[in-house]
C-alpha cells in the first residue's frame, strides 16, 4: 500500500513473540526436542534440539562461571560446523551478544574487528587456532580461547570445546534453568560485520526485536515455502554462518524446527548427494549449479535467496538454469542488507516479475528518494529507504556512521538505486556506494586502496570491481608507481594477497597508470578509471555474432546526441586545422606517393593503357556536353557529373588491363554512389556555455576547470562516387613503430567548430563503412571522391591557398571517415584502439585536376585523457593538385601526363596482403562469422524482440519480401548495397517503393529512446524530433 507521501507499505504483521531469544529458544528447542535440528552432509552425524538445548545450557552456565553475563560478547572463528550453533544459543541464554568472525581474516583485519566487538571468549577450528593465538597477546579483554573437534591444540591455555560439555550428554534438560532477562528493544543480541565505504569492516547490532520479529515475517511470508509441516523436508547450510545470511538461515531453522545440513565447504558432487539423499528444499545464495547436474534430478523445489553477489535480482540466464537442472517449481528473490536484519524485498510465492527483488515485507515501510530527500512516485528511480522494526540499532562504536546512514526519522539509507511500478514490486538497477561485490562478500575498495599505499614502490592506487559473470566483482587495482621504483603485477598481488582474506585478493589483476583521476577534493573518481575500457573489452568478448557484435560496438547508433558534423560538401573556412585535430593526423605534402610505392613497378602498364584511357576520357567529355551542356544546374554539379563519369570509365580500363598480370584485380568489390558515415569521439573541445555555466557553480571546482576542454562525438558524411574493396588489408606505408615518432606533431585546436562553420544538431549516429556484417570484402582499398563543391566558394574567398586547405581537409576526413568505421566493424572501438596499421588510398577529382592521399591510421584513441599520452600519429601523404591532362582540341586529348596516370596506376598495383599471424577481428573468430552469417535469420528474429528499434540493416528475407525485392533491384541498377539509415522502412515503416534515394527527411528517433531535453515553449521545440 502507498500513501500520498508516496510511501509504502508492507502488510500488517502479527506480532506474537514478546520475548528476548533466550526464553524464545527454550520454548521452542522443548517443543521440538524430537526433531533433528542439524546433520553433517559429510559425517551424518545428528544433532538433535534436545541435544542442542541441553549443551547450550551447560554451556551457558560456564560462561557465567567466568563472568560472561548481559552485555558481554563472544565469538566464533571457524567454518560451518554442527558444534557453531551452541555457542550462539548458549550466548542469548544469558543475554550476552554473539559476533562472528570471518575464519579467512588475516591477522590485520582480526585485530579490526576484534576491537569492535571485544569479545570474552573465541571458540576457534583447527584451522584458526594458530592465527588466533598469534595476536592474542595485543587484545587483553580475550580471556580464553576454545577449540572445537577431538584434536588438542599445541598452544597453552587452550580450551577444549568437548571438555566443557562433558556429561551433558547423559543428563536430563535442566528444566530448572531460566533464560537471563533483557530488554528485546535494547539489547544487542549480534554483532555482524558489514562492510563500508571507507574502509574495514563495520559491526552491525541487531536487537533481539530486530531477529524475533523477523521470525514472525518468516511465518507469514515463507510457510508455504521453507516452513511447512512435512518433517523430512530440509534446507542446505552452505553459506557461511558468520555472514548475516548464512546465521540467520541457521537461527531461523532451529526455531522452526527444521532439518539443516551442514557443510563447511562447496564440493560439487557432495552438493549433489545431499540434494537428492535429504530432500532439500531450500538453497542459499550464490551457490553455483554444477555443469554435471542431471536435468532430471527428483529434487524437491529449490528457493534461492536473491542475489547475495550484488543485492541485484537472480539473472533471467542463471534462473533459468535453476530450474532446468534441479526440476524447480519456482525461485523465489530476495533483497536485503546486514543492516535491515535480512531481506526486506520478497518475491511472493507463485508470482512475481522478471528483473524484480520482490516486495516490500509485514511490518516494514520503503520509498525511494531522490538526491534531495523527496519520495517519489512510482517507475521513478533513486536511492531505495527502509523504516520499521528490521532495522538495526547501529554501527558499533561509531555513531558517525550510524547517523550517516539512518537519518533523524528513522529511515535506512541503503545506498542502492532502484525504484517500484504499479503493482508496488520494487527494482534494484545500480549502486551508489563503492562496495565490490564478490560472491556472497562484500569488499570495500578504501581498505585495498590503504594497504596498497603501504607497499614501498606505489604512489598512488584505486581499486575497482571488474564485472565478471560467476563472482558478480573482482577486486582491479589501478596504481601509480613511484618515481625510480620498479614493481610488477605478480609482486602486487602477491603482496595484496599476503595481507588481505581470499576475498579481498586482486582476481581482477593489476593495471599500472601515470596518475588516478581525482576531483579538486582528493576524491576518486572510480567510475572513470579504466572501467569502461576493461567492461567494454569483456562485452566485446563475450558477443557470439556479428549482428550482436554490431549492436555492441555501435552503440551511440542508436541514440541521439549533440554531434559536430564533417560534410564532405560542405567545407567552412581554414578547416584543415580542425580536422588534423579531430583525427590526430600528420599531414606531409610531396611531390609523389611515398616511398613505400617506388617498389610497385608499372612503368610498362602505361602504354599498354595510355590510349584506351585517352579514349575513355574523350567519350565522357563528348557525352558530358551534349547531354549538361544547355542545363541551368548549380555550379559545382556538372563538374560532379563529369568527374563521376570519367572516374567510372578510367576504373573499368584499369581492371581490364591489369587483371592479367595482376590477379588480385579479380578479387574486388566495386561499390558506386556508396555513402559513408562514421561516428567517433574526439576531445580538445570547448565546452559548451551551459557546461561552463553549470562548472562555475560547482564551488569545489578551480577556476580553470572552467574552461577544460571536452570530448565531442564527430559525425562525418561522404559520398564517394566509386569505392574499391577488398578481402585482404593493404600493407603499412611505414612501420608501425615509426608512427610514434616524437616529430611528427599535430596541430593544436581548440576552439568550438562552430566558430569556423561547421554545423551542430541532434541527429540518429550510425557507423556505416559502406558494407554489411559478414561480408567479406572488409577492407576498403581505394576511394574517389568528386570536388565541385570547390566552385562555389571562390565567390566567397579569393585565397587559393584556402582551396588547397579545403582540399587537404576532404582528404583527410574521407580516409578517416572510411577506416574509423571499417575498424568498429572489425571489433575496435574508440576505446578499445586498434592493434594493427589500417591503410587506404584516397582519391579527389573533377575528372581533370588529380589530388591522391595515402593514409595509414595507427589509433583511434581521440579523447581528452588519451590525446596527449598517446604517442601514436595518424599519418596522412598528399601529392596535392596534379592535372590528368590540360585539354581537347579537334577531339584529341591534349596533354595527357604520364605521371599522373602513374600513380594512379600504382594504387591499383599496390595488393593487398594476407597478415600472417595477425588477428584481423580481435573480438570474432572466423567459425562464429561462419555460424553468425548461416544463422542470419534467426539471428534477425533475437534482434526484433530484444531491439525493438534497434532493427540493423539486412531484413528477414522471408517477412519483408517486399523490401527484398526492392533491395535486389537497387543492388541491380547501382551496383552497390543498401545502406542508408535513413531508408530502412522496417524501422521507419514506410513504403520503401514511393521513397527517392536522395530524398532528405527528418531523422527517426524512437520516443522511448529520445534524450531528455528542456521542454522549451515555443514554435521551435518541435524541430528537434519528428
Amino acid at each position: 500500500m502507498r500513501d500520498q507521501k508516496n510511501i509504502v507499505y508492507g502488510p500488517e504483521l502479527e506480532k506474537l513473540i514478546d520475548v528476548s531469544l533466550g526464553e524464545l529458544l527454550l520454548l521452542t528447542l522443548k517443543a521440538y526436542e524430537d526433531n533433528v535440528l542439524q546433520v553433517d552432509g559429510e559425517t551424518g552425524e545428528e544433532l538433535t534440539a534436545r541435544l542442542l538445548l541441553k549443551r547450550a545450557i551447560k554451556l551457558a552456565k560456564w560462561f557465567k562461571s567466568v563472568g560472561v553475563g548481559v552485555g558481554d560478547s563472544v565469538s566464533i572463528n571457524s567454518e560451518n560446523r554442527l558444534e557453531f550453533c551452541v555457542v550462539p544459543c548458549a550466548a542469548f541464554l544469558i543475554g550476552a551478544t554473539f559476533a562472528p568472525l570471518n575464519p579467512d581474516y588475516t591477522p590485520r583485519e582480526l585485530k579490526h574487528v576484534l576491537g569492535l566487538s571485544k569479545p570474552k571468549i573465541i571458540f576457534c577450528s583447527q584451522r584458526t587456532i594458530d592465527k588466533m593465538s598469534g595476536i592474542l597477546h595485543e587484545h587483553p579483554y580475550v580471556t580464553n580461547l576454545v577449540l572445537f573437534g577431538k584434536e588438542k591444540s599445541t598452544h597453552a591455555n587452550v580450551l577444549m570445546f568437548q571438555t566443557l560439555l562433558e556429561g551433558c550428554e547423559a543428563k536430563e534438560v535442566d528444566e530448572e534453568f531460566e533464560a537471563t532477562p533483557v530488554d528485546p528493544k535494547e539489547a544487542v543480541a549480534t554483532i555482524l560485520c558489514s562492510s563500508g565505504t571507507t574502509g574495514l569492516p563495520k559491526g552491525v547490532m541487531c536487537t533481539h526485536e530486530n531477529m524475533t520479529t523477523y521470525v514472525d515475517v518468516v511465518r507469514t511470508t515463507f510457510t508455504d515455502i521453507i516452513y511447512n509441516e512435512d518433517p523430512s523436508d530440509a534446507i542446505i547450510g552452505l553459506t557461511p554462518f558468520f555472514h548475516s545470511f548464512g546465521f540467520m538461515l541457521l537461527f531461523l531453522n532451529t526455531l522452526r524446527g527444521k532439518k539443516m545440513v551442514v557443510i563447511s565447504k562447496f564440493k560439487p558432487k557432495l552438493f549433489l548427494d545431499v540434494l537428492v539423499k535429504y530432500k532439500i528444499n531450500c538453497t542459499a545464495p550464490s551457490i553455483p549449479v554444477p555443469a554435471e547436474a542431471p536435468a532430471s534430478q527428483a529434487v524437491r523445489p529449490v528457493v534461492h535467496q536473491g542475489d547475495a553477489q550484488r543485492r541485484r535480482p537472480l539473472g533471467k540466464d542463471l534462473e533459468k538454469n535453476l530450474k532446468e537442472k534441479f526440476n524447480v517449481k519456482h525461485v523465489s528473490q530476495a533483497y536485503g542488507m546486514t543492516e535491515t536484519t535480512l531481506g526486506v524485498l520478497v518475491t511472493p510465492y507463485g508470482s512475481g516479475k522478471a528483473g524484480s527483488s520482490g516486495r516490500i515485507v509485514p511490518g516494514m515501510m520503503a520509498k525511494i528518494v531522490d538526491e534531495d530527500g523527496k519520495a517519489l512516485g512510482p517507475y521513478e528511480e533513486g536511492e531505495l529507504c527502509f523504516k520499521g522494526p528490521l532495522i538495526m540499532k547501529g554501527y558499533v562504536g561509531d555513531d558517525e556512521s550510524t547517523r550517516n546512514t539512518i537519518d533523524s526519522e528513522g529511515w535506512l539509507h541503503t545506498g542502492d538505486v532502484g525504484y517500484y511500478d504499479d503493482e508496488e514490486y520494487f527494482f534494484v538497477v545500480d549502486r551508489i556506494k563503492e562496495l565490490i561485490k564478490y560472491k556472497a562478500f562484500q569488499v570495500a575498495p578504501a581498505e585495498l586502496e590503504a594497504l596498497l599505499q603501504t607497499h614501498p614502490a606505489v604512489q598512488d592506487a584505486a581499486v575497482i570491481g571488474l564485472p565478471n559473470e560467476e563472482a558478480g566483482e573482482l577486486p582491479l587495482a589501478f596504481v601509480v608507481k613511484k618515481t625510480g621504483k620498479n614493481v610488477t603485477e605478480k609482486e602486487i598481488e602477491k603482496f595484496v594477497a599476503d595481507n588481505v582474506s581470499p576475498q579481498k585478493q586482486l582476481r581482477g589483476g593489476v593495471i599500472f597508470l601515470k596518475e588516478i583521476p581525482k576531483n579538486p577534493t582528493g576524491k576518486i573518481l572510480r567510475r572513470r578509471v579504466e572501467r569502461k575500457k576493461q567492461a567494454g573489452h569483456d562485452e566485446l568478448r563475450a558477443v557470439k555474432t556479428v549482428e550482436e557484435k554490431q549492436i555492441k560496438l555501435n552503440i551511440q547508433r542508436y541514440y541521439g546526441f549533440r554531434s559536430h558534423m564533417l560534410l564532405e560538401h560542405l567545407v567552412p573556412y581554414n578547416n584543415l586545422s580542425l580536422a588534423q585535430h579531430v583525427t590526430k593526423t600528420h599531414l606531409i605534402v610531396q611531390d609523389s606517393l611515398p616511398e613505400y610505392y617506388k617498389g610497385v613497378a608499372v612503368d610498362e602498364l602505361v602504354d599498354k593503357v595510355k590510349a584506351e584511357v585517352e579514349e575513355a576520357v574523350l567519350i565522357e567529355l563528348h557525352g558530358y556536353k551534349r547531354t549538361h551542356a544547355d542545363k541551368e544546374v548549380p555550379d559545382g554539379e556538372l563538374e560532379n557529373i563529369l568527374s563521376t563519369s570519367i572516374v567510372r570509365s578510367i576504373n573499368r580500363v584499369l581492371t581490364n588491363k591489369m587483371y592479367e598480370t595482376h590477379p588480385h584485380l579479380l578479387d574486388l568489390q566495386i561499390d558506386l554512389d556508396a555513402r559513408i558515415e562514421s561516428s567517433w569521439y574526439a576531445g580538445g573541445m570547448d565546452a559548451p556555455e551551459r557546461i561552463k555555466n553549470l562548472r562555475r557553480r560547482m564551488k569545489y571546482m578551480d577556476e580553470d576547470y572552467v574552461d577544460t576542454p571536452i570530448d565531442r562525438l564527430m559525425v562525418y558524411h561522404g559520398s564517394p562516387s566509386l569505392t574499391v574493396r577488398s578481402q585482404l588489408p593493404l600493407n603499412p606505408v611505414v612501420p608501425f613503430a615509426e608512427a610514434e615518432n616524437p616529430d611528427l606533431v599535430v596541430p593544436v585546436f581548440r576552439y568550438d567548430p562552430r566558430v569556423v562553420g561547421t554545423t551542430i544538431e541532434y541527429r540518429h549516429v550510425a557507423n556505416i563503412p559502406g558494407f554489411w556484417p559478414g561480408d567479406p570484402y572488409r577492407f576498403g582499398l581505394t576511394s574517389y571522391h568528386k570536388r565541385g563543391h570547390l566552385l562555389p566558394r571562390k565567390d566567397m574567398y579569393k585565397d587559393p591557398e584556402d582551396d588547397k586547405e579545403a582540399l587537404h581537409r576532404q582528404g583527410i576526413l574521407a580516409s578517416f571517415g572510411w577506416l574509423s568505421a571499417q575498424a568498429n566493424l572489425l571489433g575496435f572501438t574508440t576505446f578499445n584502439d586498434i592493434t594493427y596499421p589500417l591503410v587506404t588510398q584516397t582519391v579527389i577529382t573533377n575528372g581533370k585536376v588529380w589530388s591522391f592521399y595515402v593514409y595509414q591510421m595507427n589509433t583511434m584513441l581521440l579523447h581528452s585523457k588519451y590525446i596527449k599520452e598517446n604517442p601514436k600519429t595518424n599519418i596522412c601523404w598528399t601529392t596535392g593538385e596534379l592535372k590528368l591532362f590540360e585539354g581537347v582540341e579537334e577531339n584529341k586529348l591534349v596533354g595527357l601526363n604520364e605521371d599522373v596516370l602513374k600513380l594512379l596506376l600504382k594504387l591499383y598495383a599496390n595488393a593487398p596482403e594476407s597478415r600472417l599471424g595477425l588477428n584481423l577481428a580481435p573480438y570474432l573468430s572466423t567459425e562464429e562469422k561462419l555460424a553468425a552469417d548461416y544463422k542470419d535469420d534467426e539471428k534477425r528474429t533475437w534482434l526484433e524482440r530484444e531491439y525493438k528499434y534497434l532493427v540493423s540493416n539486412r531484413p528477414r528475407l522471408k517477412e519483408f519480401y517486399q523490401v527484398y525485392s526492392w533491395e535486389k533491384i537497387y543492388k541491380i541498377d547501382h551496383k552497390t548495397r543498401f545502406m542508408e539509415k535513413k531508408l530502412r522502412p522496417f524501422e521507419l515503416f514506410i513504403k520503401p517503393e514511393k521513397r527517392r534515394l536522395d530524398e532528405r527527411k527528418p531523422f527517426y528517433i524512437p520516443r522511448k529512446l529520445r534524450p531528455e531535453l528542456p521542454r522549451w515553449k515555443g514554435r521551435d521545440a518541435k524541430e528537434f524530433f519528428p
